[in-house]
């Protein structure tokens, strides 16, 4: 039709489907590219975070006693092998208890 301007169809995901003008097509990509380009410049959020600590080899702060060393080990390896003794000693239960499954 002469004198009508040119329109084009836009569909974008599950919107519906909606006529733009040639001059609107533009704008739109044209504040795409602006966006995409802020969004790529935007700083990433593992480079926003602030070291707060530092590891330092050394000596450390506070020694601990060679008591204090003692029984938190004896500490750890009893929580390590109780669940092991405690099967050990209960076997022959387990292998009555076998029949009746």
């Amino acid at each position: 039709m002469p004198g009508s301007k040119p329109f084009f169809f836009v569909a974008d995901g599950r919107r519906i489907v909606k006529p733009f003008l040639a001059e609107e097509i533009d704008k739109f990509y044209t504040m795409s590219a602006i966006m995409r380009g802020l969004i790529m410049r935007a700083p990433v959020a593992s480079q926003l975070a602030v070291q707060r600590a530092t590891i330092v080899s050394g000596p450390p702060r506070v020694r601990m006693s060679f008591v204090e060393k003692v029984v938190s080990g004896v500490v750890l390896v009893g929580c390590l092998l109780a669940v092991p003794l405690y099967v050990l000693g209960n076997i022959k239960n387990y292998r009555r208890m076998k029949g009746t499954l």
